[in-house]
């Protein structure tokens, strides 16, 4: 049965089961979705903002294709006016695959039940000109990732971007990104989700619903939670979000995004979160759906509801980085290796003990070591001490304990389990060796992370030191106290600085960023290991409860330049413990030397600047013993 339908206009036939959504061939739209009743259904065109249907076709046994109804309309309409919906006995719903979904606009804004049947699946096609667009497929050894919320980047007053909190503020800080090194940003949920949960609990947090409930002279307050992060079941997958687009197309704005990081080699990761009765066939077709359609190079996803096995072998994201908290990959490759590593583990084991080794916890020292090493052959590894659920780089050192009074959960919510240190005071201060000691701890941090093997993950604003001011689950937080504060990055230039030099070191040296993991043997016959581990002691690395020191060596001529040159040499020496140790250096090849690349005691300008050394280094050096001051790193480089 067909309602408000001038039959000589439209035709209406069966249509195709796959791909679930919409489509629009030439004149031609067709609609598939799986719904198990097999009476009772319809699909209702509307009008945008209408509350009468346009268009109601019975969805009869004659379009079903197993649980799957498909039909094709001639003639509809293509424009943004046009919506629709579901309906299954007396109920209506949006369509899951929905490309673009209306009445969720503005960030923040409660809808009131009266509007809720607003909210609708749109019937938008827009056009778009990739202009031969490529993913990068640049591998994991090379990638420096940066995860950042789609709209905190660039919300705040300071980031300068004409389109504040949107897919164009990011592209606008494009450059940013560039020079900073990085060639990948992963972006938290960028689908459609409601922000606004109703709930039970005391209404806290978000003062922007407040002053829109006062504008429209709303007296009764309905409890709520704001998810301002996109952790919820309440989401459209298919549909780019339509509060973080500075334009009424959001598709094209995410596209225009994907294309200009593409132009500068800069990859884009999805991050998403799905519900615990998740259909594996959705999350395949999901994922495969925004490589098709907005070009994504990766993504991120909770792996206790998804079928990693099924997406780990879908030849047709067999390019595609896929990333999650633990594969089995015997089970996926047997005995053999891929010959294109797309899968990574993304975990925070590394996060863990990382932190606690730079504290100076027990019991670190052999963990560290096989933290710095290991690069599996089967899959990858992304690294990071930050990350967006818990403490800032900054707020890592300076809070003991989690201050997060603001999200109105009497601070119960968010881990416990921190492992920071305050240097010496809590929060803000002016006490000069409690900030220089912070600088050192951050330094530390940076040194550590981008010169591990695997693949580091940045967290937006660690890099100029942004803070959260102790609160280590912000997710709640629509404000400045979740936005990254640009006027950090003019203050804390040189931290900046360093972090951009660290990067460009990494990318420079091959034997900082290894394809393959190191074997700790000498398998070239050189007289050397591809990587060794020392004490203060030469040859004897110290792994006891109480040792906090640690050298690594890794030898350059494992990594051939060209035909002739071979990489450096490199020496780490790691003393986490609050007094000095002296390290006796492993002796190198006849006619090199060791020169001090970095020494994390000293202030950043005087690590970047090329320098003579003082005669004091120089006669350790040449003595082959280096003093190490507490808390600190020195890196030696071969010349």
């Amino acid at each position: 049965m067909v309602t408000n339908l001038n039959p000589e206009v439209y035709q209406i036939k069966y249509g195709r089961p796959l791909p679930l959504g919409i489509t629009k061939e030439k004149n031609t739209t067709y609609f598939s979705v799986a719904i198990d009743e097999d009476d009772g259904c319809f699909l209702n065109i509307y009008k945008k903002g209408d509350i009468k249907k346009l268009l109601c076709v019975e969805l009869t046994s004659e379009y079903k294709t197993g649980n799957i109804y498909a039909l094709a309309i001639e003639n509809l309409p293509n424009n943004e006016e046009l919506e629709y919906m579901y309906e299954v006995k007396g109920h209506e719903f949006v369509d899951p695959q929905a490309p673009k979904v209306s009445g969720r606009e503005l960030f923040g804004k409660y809808i009131q039940p009266k509007d809720k049947k607003l909210v609708r699946g749109c019937l938008s096609f827009p056009k778009f000109n990739w202009k031969g667009d490529k993913h990068p497929h640049t591998e994991y050894k090379d990638l420096i990732i940066y995860r950042l919320h789609p709209r905190g980047f660039t919300k705040h007053s300071s980031s300068k971007v004409r389109h504040k909190g949107t897919f164009k503020g990011i592209t606008e800080k494009i450059s940013y990104l560039k020079e900073l090194g990085v060639n990948a940003i992963e972006l938290m949920p960028i689908y459609e989700f409601n922000e606004i949960v109703e709930s039970k609990s005391t209404p806290f947090g978000y003062s922007g619903y407040r002053e829109f409930l006062r504008q429209e002279k709303l007296d009764l307050e309905p409890e709520f939670k704001l998810n301002y992060w996109g952790y919820t079941k309440d989401a459209y997958y298919y549909a780019p979000k339509a509060s973080y687009a500075a334009t009424k197309n959001p598709i094209n704005e995410l596209k225009e995004l994907v294309q200009a990081c593409h132009a500068e080699n800069i990859e884009v990761y999805m991050e998403f979160y799905f519900m615990d009765e998740i259909n594996p066939m959705f999350v395949s077709e999901c994922l495969r759906y925004w490589v098709r359609e907005y070009h994504i190079d990766g993504f991120r996803f909770n792996n206790e509801v998804v079928p990693v096995k099924f997406l780990g072998t879908d030849p047709y994201l067999g390019k595609i980085k896929l990333m999650c908290t633990n594969w089995n990959t015997y089970d996926l490759y047997k005995e053999s290796s891929p010959k294109f590593k797309n899968l990574a583990e993304y975990n925070d084991g590394f996060q863990m003990d990382i932190r606690r080794f730079l504290k100076g916890d027990e019991e670190m020292t052999s963990r560290f070591g096989m933290h710095f090493k290991c690069n599996p052959a089967k899959i990858a590894r992304v690294n990071y001490i930050t990350n967006t659920n818990g403490f800032t780089l900054a707020d890592l050192y300076s809070y003991d304990v989690k201050h997060n009074s603001q999200n109105g959960e009497e601070n119960h919510d968010g881990t416990d389990y921190n492992y920071s240190w305050n240097c010496g005071k809590e929060g803000a201060t002016r006490s000069k060796r409690v900030l220089e000691l912070r600088q050192k701890q951050i330094r530390n941090a940076f040194t550590t992370l981008l010169m591990c093997q695997g693949t580091p993950l940045i967290l937006a604003g660690d890099e100029f030191g942004n803070s959260q001011h102790g609160n280590n689950n912000a997710y709640c937080q629509d404000n400045e106290l979740s936005y990254l504060n640009w006027h950090q990055l003019k203050n804390n230039e040189a931290l900046f600085n360093y972090v951009k030099w660290l990067i460009a070191l990494r990318k420079k040296h091959m034997i900082l960023h290894m394809e393959e993991e190191f074997k700790v043997m000498d398998y070239i016959s050189c007289g050397y290991p591809d990587l060794s581990f020392h004490g203060t002691k030469a040859w004897y690395p110290d792994y006891s409860n109480y040792s906090r020191v640690l050298g690594i060596l890794l030898c350059g001529k494992y990594v051939k330049i060209d035909r002739e040159n071979n990489d450096n040499y490199f020496y780490f020496a790691y003393n986490m413990h609050w007094e000095n140790h002296n390290f006796d250096l492993p002796n190198l090849p006849e006619n090199m030397e060791w020169n001090v690349l970095i020494d994390t005691s000293e202030e950043y300008e005087q690590i970047m600047e090329q320098r003579e050394m003082t005669d004091k280094v120089k006669k350790q050096l040449e003595n082959k013993r280096l003093q190490v001051k507490p808390r600190s790193i020195v890196v030696l480089v071969s010349k």
